[in-house]
């Protein structure tokens, strides 16, 4: 199985307000990661963390932000959305 079905469908049902559906999608996604979806993990971590953040889950939501940011430093979203999480 491949990450990036779920991946897709993730975004699909986050942009629909799904987000329990969402959540699941890339949970699916981020299980299936492997050393060759290198270029999709920290969208996905950054991805699932605005989830996360959008039910109210902020420790979660950190988690996964601060996982995009190990993945890859200068990226931007997740930095941007750790910060406006750390602040609440």
């Amino acid at each position: 199985w491949k990450p990036e079905p779920y991946f897709a469908l993730g975004l699909i049902l986050q942009r629909s307000k799904n987000l329990h559906g969402a959540a699941e999608a890339y949970e699916s996604a981020a299980r299936l990661l492997t050393a060759q979806d290198a270029g999709l993990a920290p969208d996905l971590h950054n991805n699932l963390g605005t989830v996360y953040h959008a039910q109210g889950d902020d420790t979660r939501a950190e988690k996964q932000f601060r996982r995009a940011l190990q993945l890859q430093r200068d990226y931007a979203p997740a930095r941007a959305n750790l910060e406006a999480v750390s602040r609440r």
